[in-house]
Parts: structure tokens; C-alpha cells; sequence
């Protein structure tokens, strides 16, 4: 399969931590991949803006952080350490971790 140009760009930007000011910008993320149908998943988006705005509250065990290219946000992602208990059965690690969010801007998905 031939890979577009775009797939074989280089992501520029940078990781950084989750700031409040960044909530437009992921809601819009999440509203575009949280739907059914066309039929937007509110609740699920409000969830998870809950969760990244927890991440900034001292002693937190979430860690959520933005991908930011030329100004914009154009990804997300959060885990927990530890993870939730249902999940620890399954840890093969001192110290392991639960990925709880990552998503991409449609438009900035490259290969």
C-alpha cells in the first residue's frame, strides 16, 4: 500500500503538560472522534475533559498532556499510574501504567 505525503511527514511540535486553556481545542477533538452515527457522545466528552482537568490537581495519579504544533493543539493523551485495580491482575511491572486517552486531530494524523 503507497503512503501519502502527509503519512510520511515528521510531527514538529512539542508534548507538553495538559493546561485549562486547552480544553476548546481538545473538546473539539473529542466531540469529532466521540460520536455514533454522527450523534455526539457528550457525556463521554465531558468525562474526559474531567479527567485531563484531574490531572492538574496536586497528587494526582492521572498525567495528561497535549500535542501542540505551531500554536495548535492537535492531540491528546493521559495515563494513570497505577492503573485502575480491575487492571492490575494483567501488570508485568513494577510500576506499571493505563493508557486512558490518545487521540489526534483528523486533520494532523500522519503515518
Amino acid at each position: 500500500m503507497e503512503t501519502s505525503q502527509r503519512e510520511r511527514e515528521k510531527f514538529t511540535g512539542i508534548i507538553r503538560p495538559f493546561r485549562e486553556s486547552d480544553v476548546l481545542a481538545v473538546r473539539e477533538i473529542l466531540k469529532h472522534w466521540l460520536q455514533d452515527d454522527g450523534v455526539i457522545a457528550y457525556d463521554e466528552v465531558d468525562e474526559d475533559i474531567a479527567d485531563m482537568r484531574k490531572s492538574s490537581q496536586p497528587n494526582s495519579n492521572i498525567s495528561m498532556f497535549v500535542a501542540e504544533e505551531n500554536g495548535n493543539v492537535v492531540g491528546m493523551m493521559g495515563l494513570s499510574i497505577p492503573p485502575k485495580d480491575p487492571l492490575m491482575q494483567y501488570a508485568k511491572t513494577d510500576r506499571p501504567s493505563e493508557l486512558r486517552i490518545a487521540y489526534v486531530h483528523a486533520n494532523h494524523r500522519i503515518g
